[in-house]
């Protein structure tokens, strides 16, 4: 019986785990998206110095929740984030539109890929 009660709380506490996990996920990936939107308009408009005020703002917030993140994501997904921020970053100060746009494409291509793979479906269980 003791067992019982045991695996019962870690069952529990694991699908609490995961649903706030989810929730803060969502969360983090509709800012970065929105932001990621702002940064691409600036760039279109040819505003470089919003563009490059926006790309400061964006790395900031990636920075603080991706340490979150990687407490429950795949590390791989991350990376692949960081460094097209990382070219994103160095396209804004250079100016060049279509290699930042192309990088804006791919962030949100990245945010909405990691969503998927941890939605709650019968394809991501088995």
């Amino acid at each position: 019986m003791k067992n019982t009660i045991i695996s019962f709380i870690v069952f529990i506490s694991t699908i609490i785990f995961i649903s706030f996990s989810l929730k803060y996920l969502n969360t983090i990936s509709l800012n970065l998206k929105q932001n990621n939107i702002k940064l691409e308009n600036n760039i279109k408009e040819n505003s470089w110095e919003k563009a490059n005020k926006a790309s400061e703002e964006f790395i900031n917030q990636w920075n603080k929740s991706s340490k979150k993140l990687a407490l429950f994501l795949n590390h791989d997904e991350l990376d692949k984030i960081n460094y097209e921020i990382t070219e994103l970053s160095y396209f804004v100060k250079t100016k060049d539109k279509d290699e930042c746009l192309s990088r804006t494409t791919k962030i949100k291509f990245f945010l909405k890929h990691i969503l998927e793979l941890e939605k709650i479906n019968i394809e991501n269980v088995f």
